[in-house]
């Protein structure tokens, strides 16, 4: 669903495993990550993410919360679609010490966490909507408060219950992600480019 407002890499099942998390994480201005998560009350340091099973060596396809601190994630929005994201032990002077913080700690600027256990069938409509809205331009506050509103107005009175549809919280930068700013900075500095050289052969012309 995502895919069909922001181009970028997709892994599935299999494909999702903690090595290729890490190979792709520095190419991506936003990180999406909806899978399974364990939060460890008695050792936060030791909460984490839980990727598919790999027969690689090297890593063991969970993502610790000690890992993360020690990390580089410049990513622009971190969301972190799974149970307990921003759930930890209260710490004095620290805070709550969740995924979420390491993400933070690590660089996210924004990060989109849960508060308690996530519904899939629910969040998946919000996340969708939240996308759809980031695309649209408008504030990552604003794009998730607007997605949480078009699933109330559509779901069964059951599924209003606001475990369904208020777990999700953003923290951090919510300005608008502008999704052609990228391309708009190419366009510019290429034809900035373009006019540099043509004014450089203009002088040499004159010269001559």
């Amino acid at each position: 669903n995502i895919g069909q407002y922001f181009d970028g890499t997709i892994l599935k099942n299999e494909e999702a495993t903690e090595k290729a998390f890490l190979e792709n994480l520095p190419n991506h201005d936003i990180v999406h990550l909806a899978m399974h998560a364990m939060v460890d009350n008695e050792k936060p340091t030791n909460s984490r993410l839980i990727f598919s099973p790999d027969k690689d060596t090297v890593h063991d396809n969970y993502l610790h919360n000690f890992e993360l601190y020690n990390m580089n994630i410049p990513t622009r929005l971190a969301v972190l679609s799974a149970c307990n994201t921003g759930y930890g032990n209260l710490r004095s002077g620290e805070g709550v010490i969740s995924l979420a913080r390491a993400f933070t700690y690590a660089g996210a600027e924004s990060v989109v966490m849960s508060h308690w256990r996530v519904d899939d069938q629910s969040s998946s409509i919000i996340m969708k909507g939240f996308y759809k809205y980031l695309a649209d331009g408008q504030d990552k506050d604003k794009a998730l408060r607007l997605a949480k509103l078009e699933y109330l107005a559509n779901a069964s009175p059951l599924k209003q219950h606001p475990f369904y549809w208020n777990n999700f919280v953003i923290v951090g930068d919510v300005s608008p992600f502008d999704v052609q700013s990228k391309w708009y900075q190419a366009w510019y500095v290429y034809l900035m480019g373009i006019l540099l050289i043509g004014l450089a052969f203009g002088i040499v012309f004159k010269k001559r």
